[in-house]
Formats: C-alpha cells, structure tokens, sequence
C-alpha cells in the first residue's frame, strides 16, 4: 500500500500533553511519506496556539460536538470555527459521530471535508469494503 494513503491518528490530548514528543513523532512519519489525523479535537485542550507546532493533515472534530449539532448553538459554533480555522491553515476535517442525513447535511454546509458514522456507512468486514464503490466522502 502506498504511504500517502495510510493515515495515522494522534489524539490531541496525548499531542498536547508532551508537544516535543508530538512533533518528532508527525516529522518521522511524515517522512515515511504518512498522513496524520489530530483525534478527538476540540475535547481535549483546545487551545489553537499549538496547531502551528502539530503539522497533521487532518483535524477529526470529536463526536461530541457533532452529534449536538442540531442541538447546541455551542456545538454549532464549535464545529463551524474548527472546519474555519483548518480551512485557513490549509488543513481538512473529519466529523466523528455522522449518525444521519440532516447532521451530514449541516456538516456539508459548515464546509467539513469528511465524515464517519452510521449516516455514512455501517461497519463491515474489510474484504466486503473493498469490492464495493467508494462513498466515504462527506460530500454526495
């Protein structure tokens, strides 16, 4: 399988909690040619100073804030300037907890990149995966 297309996930409270360590850690496996995903962010820390020491691809937005989505105005805004602040950084998202339609749809809105959850797909043996079409985008 070719490097760029293993992703690995670091969550933010362990990145954050030794960010020295973090850095060595995304710099090898960048130069392994790897992606990184920042896990759970948002319900760690969350503190936006260190996203310029962390060189990740991706920020998976933690699925406590999705799956309040249409609930919580906190949560709305929290997933909007997450999926704003990497945008700007030329980063991209990944929701957690994409449970259904009208969450998916909110999601597409706030400009997130992707998704994962049972409104995107149910878990199935990974030889069933393989030999269906792609659709793990957010985006139909």
């Amino acid at each position: 399988m070719p490097p760029g297309k293993v992703c690995l996930e670091i969550t933010e409270t362990s990145a954050v909690r030794d960010l020295n360590d973090a850095q060595q850690f995304i710099a090898a496996a960048k130069a392994l040619g790897l992606q990184l995903a920042l896990d759970d962010f948002g319900a760690g820390f969350c503190s936006f100073a260190y996203l310029r020491r962390l060189d990740v691809d991706y920020f998976k937005i933690d699925g406590s804030f999705v799956r309040d989505l249409e609930s919580s105005a906190l949560s709305l805004a929290i997933v909007r300037s997450i999926a704003e602040i990497a945008r700007s950084i030329d980063k991209r998202t990944i929701a957690e907890f994409v449970e259904n339609d009208a969450i998916r749809d909110r999601l597409t809105q706030l400009g997130v990149d992707f998704g994962q959850g049972y409104g995107i797909d149910r878990p199935q043996p990974i030889d069933q995966y393989f030999l269906r079409p792609a659709a793990s985008m957010l985006r139909r």
